[in-house]
């Protein structure tokens, strides 16, 4: 009877298999891909374990921070800028009062360096609205005084006229007051040294918005004074006087 040998090939065979399991196993934890993965597994663990979360919220504290930082800068170059306006704006505020006050006292000593000279008198018209002024021209001429008769050319030897009272002398003007927007005119005249003489008192009317009148002479008007810019009213024979 012969003698089998099949459970020495077995354990053999698992032995075997046993041995390049075991030497497979080791093969795959020393290759360069194990290795780097489970390099990259530890940096990362150590990653996650050495990273700290805070407890609260950090943004407030950076944007805090980042507030001061840009105030910290910006004070150094604002400020002054705003202290240099300040005192240029002083600067000129002074100068400029101090021109005004400059300019004032030479005023003030121009002023009181010039003459004072008295108003030249005038004929101006100066009144109130119930006895206004009016300026009367005496344009009455020595041709307009002639009286032409049948027997002659003559001229009287004497003539004077008179506005408001007031005497008035070939072509001078008069600043006259108006009583009722009225004024009187009165003359005298003598013809061949007394031979004829009279004497009368016009009133007159003055027209809307006159400012200026000129009296003239007529013996063959009814009324003898005409005015340019007024109107008679009424005449009356007054006394002749020397």
């Amino acid at each position: 009877m012969k003698r089998t040998r099949k459970p020495f090939f077995t354990l053999l065979a698992l032995a075997l298999c046993t041995t390049l399991f075991l030497y497979s196993s080791y093969m795959q934890k020393n290759t360069p891909a194990t290795q780097i993965a489970e390099k990259n597994a530890a940096d990362k663990n150590d990653t996650i374990d050495s990273f700290v979360i805070p407890e609260t919220d950090p943004a407030p504290a950076i944007l805090a921070s980042t507030n001061t930082q840009q105030m910290a800068l910006s004070e150094p170059t604002i400020m002054p800028t705003s202290k240099a306006a300040d005192t240029q704006a002083e600067k000129t505020k002074t100068a400029r009062a101090t021109d005004s006050g400059l300019q004032e006292s030479v005023q003030k000593a121009n002023l009181q360096s010039q003459p004072i000279t008295p108003p030249a008198l005038t004929n101006t018209l100066v009144g109130t609205p119930e006895s206004p002024k009016i300026i009367i021209k005496n344009g009455i001429t020595k041709k307009m005084l002639s009286y032409k008769h049948w027997t002659g050319k003559y001229t009287p030897s004497i003539f004077t006229i008179k506005v408001n009272d007031t005497p008035i002398m070939e072509g001078d003007e008069l600043a006259v007051t108006l009583h009722n927007n009225r004024f009187t005119v009165s003359y005298r005249y003598s013809f061949m040294n007394g031979y004829r003489t009279g004497a009368r008192s016009i009133t007159f009317i003055v027209n809307p918005n006159s400012t200026a009148i000129n009296l003239s002479f007529n013996w063959k008007n009814k009324w003898h004074v005409l005015c340019d810019q007024a109107s008679p009213e009424s005449v009356q024979e007054i006394e002749f006087k020397e």
